[in-house]
């Protein structure tokens, strides 16, 4: 089993891009947009980030970590 990256739900992609790009250093290695959703992969200095965007998406109170995915 190995880590394969975190998934984390956003309610601003322009921001939180700009967040990680410019601030953590982050960088975008794959940019999906499906029909209800925009999904945006960092690399993360060997960590995979997955930026989930929908339009309906809200404040979690419980954070914003979506998913944590392993390779098995």
């Amino acid at each position: 089993m190995t880590f394969a990256h975190i998934g984390i739900k956003v309610t601003n992609l322009a921001e939180s891009l700009k967040f990680y790009t410019e601030l953590l250093g982050c960088t975008v290695i794959k940019d999906e947009t499906h029909p209800a959703s925009r999904l945006v992969f960092l690399s993360a200095h060997g960590t995979t980030i997955e930026l989930i965007y929908k339009e309906e998406n809200t404040e979690r109170s419980m954070g914003p970590i979506e998913h944590i995915a392993f390779k098995v």
